[in-house]
């Protein structure tokens, strides 16, 4: 689940998921570039039926993939969009570096659309852009454990540690795979045996961070 969930949010998103029990949940949309960084763009798309699509072009890679979110997911995405593009709204607009990129948020419920933009280090949605990122990075990732070259996947691993360990990927337990079929390549061919090792070492360490808790 997502982290840092206050009791307040959660009776919220409850609430919204009740309530949309007895008519069409809405779409909800975020989207992000023109900034300097590794991503061309992110999108991540949640329908209505709770599939949450993830488009990302990522170091000239396209990278599309889909999950399933559970209702109170669903329903603690609902409540922070609404917060975020609720009727009305105006994104807060900030001097924010040129190469920040523009983020885009949308609802469409109803036939209707309701949409904010701005600078992405605008902080009226800081919280759920956090939330959008760690689902596009945590694909992003994956996508380079499964299938780039042997320096980019060894760099993967280190990174899939490194996000796991500060608690920064959403639903650690789907990156479980991609570390398991990463681990059966070991050792990569072109990479030096000390590279070799460290690989091995990051994708078994960042395996733990993947298993649940126990109780």
């Amino acid at each position: 689940m997502l982290r840092s969930t206050s009791v307040t949010s959660l009776v919220a998103a409850w609430a919204l998921c009740l309530a949309g029990a007895a008519g069409a949940a809405p779409t909800l949309y975020f989207h992000w570039e023109g900034g300097l960084s590794p991503y061309g763009f992110a999108t991540v798309e949640v329908a209505p039926d709770g599939r949450a699509s993830c488009d990302t072009l990522y170091l000239g890679q396209r990278i599309k993939s889909t999950m399933m979110l559970t209702e109170q997911e669903v329903a603690y995405f609902r409540y922070q969009f609404e917060r975020v593009v609720g009727p009305g709204e105006q994104a807060v607009q900030k001097v924010a570096p040129r190469d920040a990129g523009i983020v885009t948020w949308r609802v469409i419920e109803g036939g209707h659309t309701r949409e904010v933009s701005g600078h992405a280090e605008s902080p009226w949605a800081a919280r759920l852009s956090e939330d959008m990122w760690r689902i596009v990075r945590r694909e992003a990732v994956a996508a380079s454990l499964r299938h780039g070259e042997p320096k980019a996947r060894y760099l993967a691993s280190y990174e899939a540690l490194s996000d796991l360990r500060q608690g920064e990927v959403y639903r650690p337990e789907a990156m479980r795979q991609a570390l398991l079929d990463a681990a059966a390549d070991w050792p990569l061919p072109g990479l030096s045996f000390d590279h070799s090792r460290s690989t091995i070492g990051y994708l078994i360490a960042a395996l733990a961070y993947c298993e649940p808790r126990e109780r």
